[in-house]
């Protein structure tokens, strides 16, 4: 029997950070979201007067507050690098259309 692994996938946008918790099932065929989280920035990151290092800061911590991670694998990406990655594993890679 394999062993259950999970994995945070965490996005951190303009607006908040989102996060969704994986988990394959135990024979590691399949994989189930099991959690989530959205943590909205109390301003946008491109204000002129936002601080985008301390709004990720902060929504890192209440997000590590919230959420248990330990054992867990944590990676972060952009939705539009995920999207391709998505659409790239849906299409084996190759070209759609004309």
């Amino acid at each position: 029997m394999a062993e259950t692994k999970s994995a945070w996938g965490i996005d951190i946008g303009q607006a908040g950070l989102k996060a969704i918790k994986l988990r394959t099932s135990e024979d590691g065929q399949k994989v189930f979201a099991v959690a989530f989280d959205y943590i909205a920035h109390p301003k946008i990151l491109s204000q002129p007067d936002a601080i985008p290092e301390e709004l990720i800061r902060e929504a890192m911590k209440t997000f590590l507050e919230r959420n248990k991670v330990d054992g867990d694998h944590c990676d972060q990406c952009s939705g539009p690098e995920f999207a391709g990655q998505v659409y790239q594993a849906a299409t084996g890679g190759k070209q759609q259309g004309g």
